[in-house]
């Protein structure tokens, strides 16, 4: 084990060959959970309608892009073009292509 750092819960191992992984290494578990719970869904609801029309990215999905931003280190609204433009990240994304404009205009 001293290659790998990592703890044991039940029966859910989490570990990372290394630093150099930990900053994206939960996007996957993020994703998962975030769909599992419809959490972007249920932030609608809650939050209603933030923008006149229906195109482009919802109040739940500018929280939730946010959100995973900040898990994977960013600090500023900029770090979301950093995140759109991780093409693998994309993939992995609950809410993709959320750029800092629309983040910035959204939330006034």
């Amino acid at each position: 084990m001293d290659t790998f750092r990592g703890t044991v819960w039940g029966a859910v191992a989490n570990r990372s060959a290394g630093s150099e992984c930990d900053p994206v290494a939960g996007m996957a578990a993020v994703t998962d959970l975030v769909d599992r719970l419809g959490l972007i869904r249920l932030l609608d609801a809650a939050i209603g309608p933030i923008k006149t029309c229906e195109r482009g990215c919802s109040g739940g999905e500018l929280l939730v892009g946010i959100a995973v931003a900040q898990l994977t280190g960013e600090n500023f609204l900029v770090g979301l073009d950093r995140q759109r433009d991780d093409a693998g990240g994309q993939l992995l994304a609950s809410a993709p292509k959320l750029c800092s404009a629309t983040a910035s205009g959204l939330a006034r």
